[in-house]
């Protein structure tokens, strides 16, 4: 008997110890404009995109009445020793109103530089940052009109740490923002884009036009 409550014991406390692993975050993607916020995970409900590492969002939120967004990370692109990050999206809002984006992923183990690339067509303003845990290690801040930009950051990340592309749009009358966002390694890459800025701007034209 005594043998048994051992090792029932022992079991209990095995799982306890693995209980409180951490364990990697599964990446999500949240739009916030005013007090209207949706939060989508990978492979999750609201998730448009179908596979590990790629993940769109698509609806209004508040003000902001067109939202496509699509936040897309390892395995798709680079991998836990190289981190590549992109989110691109097409935000229309009916009147002046404030968007907030973040895309998070975690499960990466890299010490160095990290570059963030931005390009994209905007309404008025937008501000741009490379996060980890939170803390800024890198920002933009692009628009009016088409523009685009390059800065970077260090970063020590582990495991458990979360990097996060941040962004804020801020329009001033309804109007169209289009945009690229990527943060790499100091290796070669290419900036996504997938035409975002012409994209929104047809987008917005088309809209005038019906008017």
């Amino acid at each position: 008997m005594n043998k048994i409550v051992k090792i029932l014991l022992v079991l209990v406390a095995v799982i306890g110890i693995m209980g409180v692993q951490p364990a990697n975050a599964v990446p999500t993607l949240t739009l916030t404009s005013g007090a209207f916020s949706f939060t989508i995970t990978d492979e999750g409900i609201g998730d448009l995109t179908t596979g590990a590492g790629a993940m769109t969002f698509s609806g209004a939120v508040g003000d902001f009445i067109v939202n496509v967004s699509t936040g897309i990370t390892k395995p798709v692109l680079g991998s836990a020793s190289m981190p590549w990050m992109d989110l691109n999206s097409v935000n229309v809002s009916s009147k002046a109103a404030t968007l907030e984006i973040w895309f998070d992923d975690s499960g990466f183990t890299y010490n160095g530089g990290l570059i963030m690339n931005v390009g994209g067509t905007f309404q008025n303003t937008a501000t741009f940052e490379t996060r980890v845990n939170g803390t800024t290690i890198s920002s933009l801040i692009l628009g009016p009109g088409p523009a685009a930009g390059t800065t970077g950051g260090a970063a020590s990340l582990t495991s458990s740490d979360t990097l996060t592309l941040y962004t804020n749009i801020n329009h001033l009358k309804a109007g169209a923002t289009s945009f690229d966002q990527e943060v790499v390694t100091p290796e070669p890459s290419t900036l996504l884009l997938l035409g975002s800025g012409l994209v929104g701007a047809a987008f917005y034209a088309r809209r005038r036009k019906v008017k």
